[in-house]
C-alpha cells in the first residue's frame, strides 16, 4: 500500500498542466469571410502555454495508472477533475478525486506559466500536506486544434533514485492522455520507463 500511495500521489503531483493545453488557431476576418489557419501551419506554431491550460476547464473523468516496482504489475484506479480558471485568467485550479481502495482522496492543483512561456509552475494540496514544482517547458507541436502533445522536464526523485524525469500531455479531441516517463541517473543509456498516467474523456452536456 505504501508503493501503491506513493505511486499515486507522484502522477498527480507530476502535472504539470498541469492536464494541459489546447490552442485555438488564429483566425483571419473580413466583412464577408473568416478564412481559419491551415492545420498544416500549426505544427511550426508554438501557442501560449497558458492559453492552452486554460482551455482545458471542464468535467473529466477516467482512470490514475501506475507501475508497481514491486510486483512490475500496473494498476488503475477511478479519477475525476473539475478544471476552472481563476477570474483572471492567469490560474487554472483543478480538483481532483481518485479512489484507491477503500480511500476517496480529494486534492487541489494550481498550475500557470511563467512569463517568457518556458517554466510550468505548479502547486499541489491533499490531506493538509503541499508541494510546490516547477519544470521547463520542451516541446508543444499541434496538428489541429484538439490534437497536440506537450512535454516538460525536471531532474528528480524516483522510487528514492535520482533520475531524469519526462511528462507528456497529450490531446486526442475528447480525450486527454498523460504520462511519467522515468530514467535512472545511474542509467543513463536505458530507455525511460513509464512510471504512471491517466487517461480522461471530456464529460460533454446533453444537449
Amino acid at each position: 500500500m505504501k508503493h501503491r500511495v506513493r505511486a499515486i500521489y507522484s502522477v498527480l503531483a507530476a502535472t504539470a498542466l498541469a492536464l494541459l493545453f489546447n490552442a485555438v488557431p488564429g483566425t483571419a476576418q473580413s466583412k464577408h469571410t473568416e478564412t481559419a489557419t491551415p492545420a498544416a501551419s500549426l505544427t511550426h506554431y508554438r501557442p501560449d502555454p497558458l492559453t492552452l491550460l486554460l482551455e482545458t476547464q471542464g468535467d473529466w473523468e477516467g482512470e490514475l495508472y501506475y507501475l508497481d516496482y514491486q510486483s512490475g504489475q500496473r494498476f488503475a484506479i477511478p479519477m475525476r477533475v473539475t478544471a476552472t480558471a481563476t477570474a483572471d485568467g492567469a490560474t487554472l485550479t483543478r480538483a481532483i478525486t481518485y479512489t484507491d481502495p477503500g480511500n476517496l482522496v480529494y486534492a487541489q492543483q494550481l498550475l500557470t506559466v511563467s512569463e517568457d512561456q518556458t517554466v510550468l509552475k505548479e502547486s499541489y494540496f491533499r490531506e493538509r500536506n503541499g508541494e510546490f514544482f516547477s519544470s521547463q517547458l520542451t516541446d508543444v507541436t499541434q496538428s489541429d486544434v484538439n490534437q497536440w502533445l506537450i512535454a516538460f522536464h525536471e531532474q528528480g526523485e524516483d522510487d528514492g533514485r535520482p533520475a531524469e524525469i519526462r511528462h507528456e500531455w497529450q490531446r486526442e479531441g475528447d480525450a486527454l492522455l498523460t504520462r511519467k516517463l522515468v530514467r535512472f541517473a545511474d542509467q543513463p543509456d536505458a530507455d525511460f520507463i513509464e512510471r504512471n498516467g491517466s487517461r480522461l474523456v471530456l464529460q460533454r452536456s446533453s444537449p
